[in-house]
């Protein structure tokens, strides 16, 4: 196949790619008088699938980005450089399988104006993969006041904790064991929970999180006694 180029610079040319059969390996050849002579680049190019996302997780998550994301789809591929894209801007991708690639989300601040944003993953840069994923980048919650904030060791006492910016649902984790309980949701300032079981008297640090992945740092205080 014969497709033309565009001149960039004395050392560049950009040229589409014709139609080739899956799984094949070509050499690259070019020309300067229009077919006349061709000249070999001593490169090849192979022809693959392009790669599909069915969907992410969690599909949003802070805007300060870090925000760790599992891509579900196919044809991802081990022996190239993953690529995920939150709307304008690349990140690395951790191959896991041809089924699920696992990157951090950039900062909002480096994508575009937009809280939620398209996702796309590439292994070339070029080519962006098939399918209509989103992410939405979201205020995070923030911890105001805790009540009570004492309870017993054994569990089971009725907290009710007051913030901004709650989800339905919010996770509430307790201490650095990461102890993990649902909420019930009240509204975007209030949401309750029980405490769990501690082996342990003394104060622990509460927080919460919208997507299960995204713990913040704005912690109260419980003591077990």
């Amino acid at each position: 196949f014969v497709t033309d180029a565009t001149l960039v610079s004395e050392s560049t040319v950009e040229c589409r790619t014709p139609p080739g059969a899956l799984n094949t390996e070509v050499e690259v050849e070019f020309s300067q008088n229009g077919g006349h002579s061709w000249f070999s680049t001593n490169f090849s190019f192979r022809y693959e699938k392009r790669e599909e996302i069915y969907f992410i997780s969690p599909s949003f998550g802070a805007m300060s980005g870090g925000t760790t994301v599992e891509i579900q789809g196919r044809y991802f591929r081990e022996d190239v450089e993953n690529l995920c894209v939150f709307g304008t801007h690349a990140v690395s991708a951790q191959y896991i399988s041809s089924s699920k690639l696992v990157c951090e989300t950039p900062s909002s601040h480096n994508v575009d104006d937009d809280t939620e944003v398209n996702v796309y993953v590439t292994s070339n840069s070029v080519d962006m993969s098939d399918g209509d994923v989103k992410f939405d980048y979201v205020l995070p919650p923030s911890l105001t006041s805790i009540f009570p904030t004492q309870g017993v060791v054994t569990g089971g006492t009725k907290i009710t904790i007051r913030g901004e910016h709650f989800t339905d649902p919010i996770l509430v984790t307790f201490g650095n064991t990461n102890i993990i309980v649902e909420s019930e949701y009240i509204s975007s300032q209030e949401v309750r929970c029980e405490s769990p079981f501690s082996s342990d008297i003394g104060a622990v640090s509460v927080s919460v999180s919208s997507n299960g992945v995204d713990f913040i740092d704005d912690t109260l205080s419980f003591t077990y006694v």
